[in-house]
């Protein structure tokens, strides 16, 4: 997504055409991948009021902090973009894991046992942690942990706004994160990027989006797995 040059183009054209003016992207990483490619698109042209982009992994939390300071627009936030419990559930009941062999053209990223390996990413535990970082994350929690279901939390109050949606998703819960979203806009305005077309997490999220009528596609790359829509 983030060489995409076709992408740079229309995102540069939403916000000068739409004003966009709140962004809030699930899956930060590092901060080096989607959430500096889109503060590129941004710092360009406006900054918006707000951009909020959230990260369950401390470590890749605290590296993206660093990462992206030259961007003091953007505020990382390190916690849960939906329940943990919920997503643990959706994670151990999703068909759509027990059954992938079966599903055509869908990247998963453990064939053996993805439940396990989902599972692990919603905890925060991938990339594990050294015995430093576990006593910065420790001291550090009653500072800078969010809490749980911010993809609902940050939404509800600027819905009104327009915002960019961004789900560059964890992997086993992108269902559930997309599923979320549309139900806290509800009938409101607002853009969907979403990354990762093909893979688990959004191939299901591409279907709906592309059968809806509430939903209108403003560029896609199937090639390089992006897909940006406005619902109005």
């Amino acid at each position: 997504m983030t060489e995409d040059s076709m992408l740079c183009d229309t995102l540069r054209s939403l916000i000068r055409s739409k004003g966009v003016s709140h962004v809030v992207e699930a899956g930060t990483c590092t901060g080096e991948g989607s959430t500096r490619f889109l503060a590129d698109c941004f710092a360009e042209i406006a900054r918006p009021r707000m951009f909020l982009t959230i990260e369950a992994n401390f470590k890749f939390w605290w590296r993206a902090c660093k990462n992206l300071k030259r961007y003091p627009f953007v505020e990382p936030l390190w916690g849960l973009t939906v329940n943990r419990s919920k997503a643990i559930e959706f994670i151990k009941n999703d068909d759509v894991l027990d059954n992938h062999e079966k599903i055509k053209d869908i990247y998963i990223d453990d064939i053996v046992n993805p439940k396990h390996f989902y599972l692990n990413e919603v905890s925060g535990r991938l990339g594990g942690l050294s015995a430093k970082a576990r006593l910065a994350s420790t001291l550090l929690r009653p500072l800078f942990w969010k809490g749980e279901d911010l993809l609902r939390r940050v939404l509800t109050p600027i819905r009104e706004y327009r915002p960019l949606i961004v789900l560059d998703s964890a992997g086993g819960i992108g269902w559930l994160e997309f599923s979320t979203v549309v139900e806290v806009m509800g009938d409101f305005e607002y853009f969907l990027l979403l990354d990762d077309i093909h893979h688990l997490k959004h191939f299901r999220s591409y279907a709906t989006v592309r059968q809806s009528d509430k939903f209108e596609i403003q560029g896609v790359n199937e090639s390089a797995g992006w897909m940006l829509a406005a619902h109005c």
